[in-house]
Parts: structure tokens; sequence; C-alpha cells
């Protein structure tokens, strides 16, 4: 709580001289750039992953705001392919969880222009073909919350899931999950694209239009579920309708990072792929 009021207030900026809502702010060109996951940083910098899988390319960058400065960042430890989502940890400034969308993961700190993998761990086992796009920690009666997604593919559904986490272990307790459908896109869609949680639990998601590297793209903000715990067992609840927040033509967005405690404001990122990656203020 204490890293998010810290990242919100340095981005002040933003709240009283907004950019306007067209605004998307590149950060990079071509298939290597794009942003697969996003957090604040205590500094209320935005930390990124990048879903590349080769030697040498670049897993992780700051992105400094005004301008959109992107520093590309060293990654010490193992080295983590298609790294899909990314989340602060509670209470530990500078500290995050990144996620490859095969479900393995790390623990990471950020000091000056490197990122050092603290811990390695897995997902508990899901189902066959699960892909994983999104993951965020919340805290909930004094207990950290994980809660991930599946995206889905067309008519397969998207699969929230959640479970307890002891972060000093990086051990994760029994897991409840949650099928989501998004309403929109209609064609190529993936359901979930990534997920946040407002100080209340509600879990907002994105849902995409993939159709291949030169798209075209579209993506839709909304509200998916909720995530509580009630008479001390973790549940998620489906939100009825799933309403939508607002659509996002020509951009595949991929993060999702709240900039406020309420998660009124966004930033939203996105993985263009051939047209490279780009973040705006929602």
């Amino acid at each position: 709580m204490i890293q998010t009021i810290a990242a919100a207030l340095s981005l002040l900026f933003f709240y009283v001289f907004p950019p306007a809502a067209t605004d998307w702010l590149p950060v990079g060109s071509g298939t290597t750039s794009g942003v697969s996951g996003s957090a604040l940083t205590a500094s209320g910098q935005l930390l990124i992953v990048r879903d590349n899988k080769k030697s040498g390319e670049n897993r992780a960058a700051l992105v400094t705001f005004p301008g959109a400065k992107v520093t590309p960042l060293k990654w010490k430890g193992t080295v983590l392919d298609d790294l899909e989502s990314l989340a602060a940890v509670p209470g530990r400034p500078n500290e995050f969880v990144a996620l490859a969308s095969y479900g393995k993961g790390a623990r990471i700190s950020l000091h000056d222009k490197e990122v050092r993998v603290l811990s390695e761990f897995t997902l508990p086992k899901g189902v066959d073909g699960d892909n994983y796009e999104g993951f965020a920690l919340s805290v909930l009666g004094g207990r950290t919350v994980a809660t991930w997604a599946d995206r889905g593919q067309d008519a397969r559904a998207g699969r929230l899931i959640a479970a307890e986490l002891d972060l000093t272990r990086m051990t994760f307790g029994p897991t409840t999950s949650l099928s989501i459908r998004a309403n929109y896109p209609e064609k190529d869609v993936r359901h979930i694209s990534d997920i946040a949680i407002t100080h209340s639990g509600e879990i907002l998601a994105s849902s995409a239009s993939d159709p291949g590297d030169e798209g075209p793209f579209t993506s839709t903000l909304y509200r998916a579920a909720r995530v509580s715990i009630t008479n001390g067992r973790l549940a998620l609840t489906p939100i009825a309708g799933q309403p939508e927040i607002a659509r996002h033509p020509g951009h595949k967005i991929e993060a999702i990072t709240c900039a406020t405690v309420t998660c009124d404001r966004h930033v939203l990122g996105t993985d263009d792929e051939s047209a490279g990656g780009s973040v705006k203020f929602d």
C-alpha cells in the first residue's frame, strides 16, 4: 500500500495535467519492444517487462515520465523467456513478481539500472493449454493473495485463479478459479490479456483481438470479478455483465497498472507486435 501511494503521488503531474485521452506514448518499435506487463516503482517510474525469448533480447525496462523515456535494464540471475505479467509486491518497495506464460516466475528487485532475481517459483498446476497473461498481488484481511489468469482463446474461456501466497517461500496455498469470457472483441479474442486489482478486491481485466503480428488489434478494459476472503476462505465472484470501462481500437493491451490507490486511473501498456509498444494514462 505504501509503495502504491508513493508512486501515485509522484504521478500527480498526470492527474493535474493529464495527457489527452488519445495520447499513446511509444516505448519502442518492432516485435521486441512491446509491453507485456508493468508496475509502478517507488519513485513513480513504470517498470515494464517484455515477452522476448532469444538470448540478448531485452527483458525489462524503465519508463520515465513525462515523455516516456525508456531505459533498458540488465537482468541479473536466471533469465526467463516470454514474460507476460508483472506485479508490485505489497509493502516491499521496488520488489516485484514477474511471470512467464508457461507458469514459471521470479521475485525480483530493482536497483539502479538492473533487475535482480531474488527467488524463483512455479505456479500450482493448472490445466492443459493454460497460457498465463496476467498476475496481480493484493492484501486481504492481512493475507497476501495472488491472482493470475489464463488468457483463453476464442471458444476456450479465460480463467482467473487465486491463492494465498507466502512471499518469503514463494509458495501457494489451495487455489480457487473462475471462467471468464469477454464480451468484446469477438474475433481472435484473448479473453484476459492482463489483470489489475483495486483496493476493494475488484479485478479489472483487459481482453484483446490478436489476428497476427500485423494486426489489426483492438482491446477492451472491463470489470471482470471480485476476489475476497469470506468466512476465512478465498473466493472469486464474477461481476454481473462484466461492465465495459473503455475500448481501445488499434492496440493490443497486455498490461494494466493502477495509477491511484482506488484504481480509477490506469496506465495501459500494449504489445502491438510489428508496430512495437506504447503506454497510455487512462
